[in-house]
């Protein structure tokens, strides 16, 4: 099964309603369909790296 792929812009959203506080990080998962280790990744990618850190690579390395 090929794996979903999310736009930098929905992820930072995804961190924003996280950040915020007015979502449980269960209905944040359900609202954009990822597992909770997925948004925890994001959220340690973004503060280590910032939004650079949230782009996929155009091109397999």
């Amino acid at each position: 099964m090929p794996k979903k792929s999310f736009s930098s812009d929905v992820k930072i959203l995804a961190l924003q309603y996280l950040k915020e506080g007015h979502y449980t990080i269960k209905e944040i998962c359900k609202m954009f369909s990822v597992t909770d280790i997925t948004l925890l990744q994001w959220r340690a990618l973004y503060q280590f790296g910032g939004v650079e850190a949230l782009t996929r690579p155009a091109k397999n390395k």
